[in-house]
């Protein structure tokens, strides 16, 4: 913020600096046989027949203000929270926690796919119950994984948010 202040009074102490010089300019004025009055700044314009009449009257010329060149870069930051963060950043924070969802819901595929497999297949019954009793373990893990990833998604996330003064798009995909 303080390098555009600096920049505007740099541009303005510039400009007023280099104000064109005020410069006199003569303006020939005579009047017709009716009376009505001319003006040239051509003394070559004025008719013959008027020249010993006319009169010269200085104005001053208005002084040419040159534009003002935008500046060719200024760091303007995005926009972020209270806490200093982007919308860059909560994207990637509610994407990772998408990504943990997906990988548990994988997962817990996998470990049912096995169960299935383990229940009804022909290894031996001990065997069988200890894999069973691991196998619901990881089920029950997963299951909760993906149970804590969807809060996030839908409650944490969005609260913690809301807190920081974050616009509500910026969890949107």
């Amino acid at each position: 913020m303080n390098k555009i202040k600096k920049s505007i009074v740099s541009a303005l102490v510039l400009l007023l600096s280099l104000t064109s010089f005020v410069t006199a300019v003569e303006i020939y004025r005579w009047l017709d046989e009716t009376g009505t009055p001319h003006f040239t700044d051509d003394p070559a314009k004025v008719p013959p027949a008027f020249r010993k009449n006319a009169t010269v009257e200085e104005l001053k010329a208005m002084p040419s203000v040159k534009p003002i060149v935008p500046l060719e870069s200024t760091d303007v930051s995005p926009p972020t929270d209270r806490e200093g963060h982007n919308e860059e950043w909560w994207q990637a924070e509610i994407g990772k926690w998408r990504t943990k969802k997906e990988e548990a819901a994988h997962k817990l595929a996998e470990a049912e796919a096995r169960l299935a497999q383990v229940q009804y297949g022909n290894e031996g019954i001990s065997s069988r119950m200890a894999e069973t009793g691991d196998l619901l373990k990881e089920i029950e893990m997963q299951k909760e994984a993906i149970r804590k990833a969807e809060e996030m998604i839908r409650t944490v996330l969005p609260e913690e948010a809301r807190k920081a003064d974050a616009p509500p798009g910026w969890l949107r995909e």
